[in-house]
């Protein structure tokens, strides 16, 4: 009975770390996902200023679906700043695709006050961007 009770503390202890972690993150709309069409109709000509919840990292994207480009600035962690130009897509799955050194990762996006929110297959909030223009 003790080993069990150690086990369950230290399940609860790591969930519970994974709670704090993600605590800032807004509810995942109950609303559908948007499909390739509604994300392209949102994101394009417009700037957004974006707010990771599983990464640390804030900064700006410009969505260019006619170059098949995203393009942006960042700061990572509060101090690492820098600038990005990466390919990205939207698959079959109507999923917003980009295309990264660790490889291909795709985000579910949802509506979100006046932007948009991405998650993760796991269910995870990515980020949330909100329009500057």
């Amino acid at each position: 009975m003790k080993e069990l009770s150690r086990s369950l503390m230290v399940v609860f202890f790591t969930f519970s770390l994974g709670a704090v972690a993600l605590a800032d993150a807004p509810s995942i709309p109950e609303s559908d996902a948007l499909s390739k069409e509604e994300i392209e109709a949102l994101l394009t000509g417009r700037t957004f200023e974006f707010t990771g919840y599983d990464e640390p990292i804030v900064g700006t994207t410009e969505w260019d679906f006619r170059t098949g480009y995203v393009s942006g600035s960042y700061v990572w962690d509060g101090s690492e700043k820098g600038e990005f130009k990466t390919e990205m897509f939207i698959d079959e799955e109507s999923r917003l695709c980009t295309v990264q050194k660790r490889g291909t990762i795709c985000q579910v996006v949802y509506r979100y006050e006046d932007g948009f929110m991405e998650v993760t297959p796991e269910g995870v909030v990515h980020a949330v961007s909100k329009p500057v223009n």
